[in-house]
């Protein structure tokens, strides 16, 4: 399904660019779900015809014999997740490439015929489409609550830790000292991992709210 898209002659460049510098990313083989190929594909293909437009004299040129945009707002959307998660994990990408090649043409792969991963890219994709767009005050409170529950595996964790030196120092015959450098190391380097765990995940709230703002 085409849709409409009402734009003007001062931001179609702008647009037209954007487009195909995030489409420009990954290749098409380089998408597991057949679905987000197939969407790469249109897009590709409106892309190359609002080029050639965009190559016309600006005083002659007719935006309106461009043809509709050929995706919806939601498989935009899930087009360029798609995008980015193959860009940011090149190593899946050379799997999806590898069985496509496999497959054949990547329009020739269905669904139905494709293998196990990209069924499982294809369901994910189906699903983002299906969803509605998560606004950044969601996105913020959903980081907010995991950073609230893995705080409370880092009181756990403390809580043990002291418990079990405490067991050290009232019964040493249960725990060898060795034992118990072990497991205080080990108590030091999930607390190094958590905080950088949060520092990530603030800095990325940090831009929620700049969005937000």
């Amino acid at each position: 399904m085409e849709h409409s898209l009402s734009i003007t002659e001062d931001v179609f460049e702008e647009l037209v660019f954007a487009l195909r510098v995030s489409l420009a990313r990954v290749s098409v083989d380089e998408l597991s779900a057949p679905t987000a190929r197939a969407h790469w594909k249109k897009l590709n293909d409106w892309l190359d015809a609002a080029e050639r437009l965009q190559s016309q004299n600006a005083s002659t040129r007719d935006l309106r014999s461009l043809r509709d945009f050929p995706l919806s707002g939601a498989e935009l959307r899930a087009l360029q997740l798609a995008v980015d998660r193959a860009a940011c994990f090149p190593q899946r990408a050379a799997r999806a490439a590898r069985a496509s090649a496999r497959s054949g043409a990547a329009h020739a792969v269905s669904p139905h015929e494709a293998p196990k991963e990209a069924k499982q890219a294809e369901r994910r994709h189906q699903k983002i489409i299906q969803s509605p767009p998560v606004t950044p005050q969601v996105r913020l409170h959903r980081g907010l609550w995991r950073i609230h529950l893995s705080s409370l595996a880092v009181v756990v964790t403390i809580g043990v830790v002291c418990l079990l030196n405490v067991l050290a120092l009232v019964a040493p015959h249960i725990l060898s000292p060795a034992d118990l450098v072990g497991i205080n190391v080990g108590a030091l380097a999930l607390a190094l991992l958590l905080w950088f765990v949060y520092y990530w995940r603030f800095r990325q709230h940090q831009r929620l709210i700049y969005q937000i703002n």
